[in-house]
């Protein structure tokens, strides 16, 4: 089973056999081990680590921060460990769900076992400050640290938790990687440009297996069919292959290796996971290797044959898809259109995150997250949004940069105007006009959460007229409610659920949710729980309440369609009864105004109609 997933990983784990964990430093994606699919992603920063059970993904981040996945909910949880400064290193022993953090501090080091169940230390020592590496064995009072020092201890933490009992050993140089697998402990040790392996069963030294130069790489040991047999996953630079061998047969691994596969990157794997014997992962800069971790088959070369080969066949299969050829070609579009830009600079460059002071969260979504900013030369709020910086891909460059180019020509009464935009190394910033009050917030103030018609009215006229103004320019907004950065469940149109082309029409089914948000309290599709049915939706069998204005409901009929051909259009919302009778009513107010001959100004407004109107 030698399968291939193109990313950038700065950690890897296996969640299960069919979904692997990748990180980068600002997000965590899921992958098919089978067929290279991405499955979900998450946005979480300065992400060091990642570790896996079978029911979540826990993130390790710089910061004293444990990012908990839930991966059924795809709900993600964060907890600040404050008695820790920067966690330097760690570890996850899988069947006790404890975590092993390595964090120093002004004087020395502490090393703490951390319950991810109940979000609790349950024991803390202090080690050397030399420590650089930090392990459990097989059981989680046993504890291995590395050091640059070459001193190798193993702590029994039973006891006393401020002097544990420990073993130690110096095997000279700097301690660059260590592990357990089986029944035997490894550690790798550098000195003068050569590397020696370390293997320990518990009794006696630990035995020199093997020793190598820097123009060779070594991951990691994998359990054998006994505890006493491992593997070692190695291989050279500036040779693109992996090597599985013995390690009793690792001095002579040239002529008797046990398995090779090729991993399409000359600098070498630099971490690996296995999972219950039967599938290990290696990364290196390129990607993720997912291969058998079966060994005891009789002919190995054939039992990973015969898996890729079913990969290869399913990958064909999805190949052949309509809906996947379509995707594909809409990738070769935007890459090719990406690359006759390459080189422009469309962002503003007299910009940076230190020209903002940044406050708290204003939304987030699956493209990014909203802070309230002010600016330190002016003193002005604005809102900020942050997305990943992915601009090295061709697809997310033209992505990043078409919504640049759209919201600098956009300008409307009743759209935001974005001001500014600007990129770090990791992160794109775009700078809007800041919202005093998002569509919830005017809802929470309400009861019991109702708009009056009046001002149903006054919000309709106002999207509809915006909706005009983008879909005129072949621009679709995808998300009405401006809670989230983009769709939203409950929200989005049936045809963005099943997957179908999108056009204008989805963002006038949005109108017609919003409406029929505002006047009854929930949305048309929302379960008694609170929780929207992508199949209610698709569906799409909508009937407003008798309690319904009939203005209103002849605007959310005519909205809430599943068919886009049968919508109104934004244009035909401003024509309707609800939008012209309430046109009417202002004009007439402001007559009476200028019969009165009272002072025409915007607060006379807000005060006729109790509204906050726009000119």
């Amino acid at each position: 089973m030698t399968n291939r997933i193109e990313c950038c990983p700065v950690d890897i784990a296996l969640v299960s056999e069919q979904v692997v964990a990748s990180v980068t430093s600002d997000s965590l994606t899921l992958f098919s081990t089978e067929c290279s699919t991405v499955l979900e992603t998450y946005r979480a920063n300065s992400i060091v680590n990642v570790y896996a059970d079978e029911d979540h993904i826990h993130m390790i981040g710089a910061k004293p921060l444990v990012y908990t996945v839930d991966v059924e909910n795809s709900a993600v949880e964060s907890k600040e460990i404050s008695s820790l400064a920067m966690i330097c290193c760690s570890d996850f022993l899988r069947e006790e769900n404890k975590l092993l953090l390595c964090s120093e501090d002004l004087s020395n080091k502490v090393v703490l076992l951390y319950d991810v169940n109940t979000h609790s230390v349950v024991n803390k020592f202090k080690t050397d400050r030399e420590v650089t590496s930090v392990k459990f064995r097989s059981k989680n009072f046993e504890v291995m640290t590395a050091g640059k020092n070459g001193i190798w201890k193993i702590y029994d933490i039973r006891g006393s938790s401020q002097n544990p009992v420990s073993t130690q050993y110096d095997l000279g140089g700097q301690l660059r990687l260590q592990g357990h697998t089986g029944s035997v402990s490894y550690c790798l040790s550098h000195v003068n440009g050569a590397n020696s392996l370390y293997t320990w069963k518990g009794q006696g030294r630990p035995q020199k297996r093997w020793e190598y130069s820097d123009r060779e790489w070594f991951v990691g040991l994998l359990p054998g069919d006994n505890p006493d047999d491992t593997f070692a996953v190695h291989g050279f630079f500036k040779n693109a292959q992996a090597i599985i061998t013995s390690t009793k047969n690792l001095p002579a691994h040239k002529t008797k290796y046990f398995h090779k596969y090729g991993t399409k990157d000359e600098s070498g794997h630099f971490c690996m996971n296995e999972l219950n014997k039967k599938t290990f992962v290696t990364a290196c800069k390129t990607g993720i290797v997912v291969q058998s971790a079966e060994f005891s088959v009789p002919d190995y070369a054939k039992h990973t044959a015969r898996l890729k080969d079913a990969v290869r066949k399913q990958k064909k299969r999805m190949f052949e898809d309509v809906e996947h050829k379509e995707m594909e070609k809409v990738r070769i579009r935007w890459e090719t259109e990406a690359k006759k830009n390459e080189g422009l600079n469309v962002f503003d460059t007299h910009l940076s995150e230190e020209s903002f002071e940044i406050g708290g969260t204003l939304g987030a979504g699956s493209f990014g997250v909203v802070f309230k900013a002010t600016s330190k030369k002016t003193g002005k709020d604005f809102a900020l949004k942050v997305m990943p910086n992915r601009c090295s891909v061709y697809t997310e460059k033209f992505v990043t940069e078409r919504e640049l180019l759209i919201q600098r020509e956009v300008s409307h009464k009743n759209i935001v105007p974005m001001y500014a935009a600007f990129q770090t190394k990791l992160s794109v910033f775009f700078v809007y006009e800041i919202m005093n009050e998002s569509l919830q917030d005017v809802l929470n103030k309400k009861k019991p959460m109702l708009l009056a018609v009046n001002e149903s009215a006054w919000l309709t006229e106002c999207v509809a007229s915006g909706l005009c103004y983008i879909h005129k320019r072949g621009v679709l907004h995808r998300d009405l409610k401006h809670g989230t950065v983009c769709g939203s469940p409950g929200y989005i149109a049936p045809e963005v659920i099943s997957r179908q082309k999108q056009t204008p029409a989805l963002d006038c089914f949005s109108l017609g949710v919003i409406l029929h948000r505002s006047c009854v309290g929930r949305t048309p599709f929302e379960l008694p729980d609170g929780h929207v049915s992508d199949e209610y939706v698709t569906k799409c069998k909508y009937s407003p309440p008798v309690s319904m204005n009939l203005s209103v409901r002849e605007v959310t009929t005519n909205l809430i369609k599943k068919s886009p051909s049968e919508r109104w259009t934004a244009k035909q919302v401003l024509y309707s009864q609800l939008v012209t009778d309430f046109q009417h009513q202002r004009e007439y107010n402001l007559q009476k105004l200028v019969r009165d001959n009272e002072l025409l100004s915007s607060k006379d407004l807000n005060t006729c109609l109790n509204l906050p109107l726009t000119e």
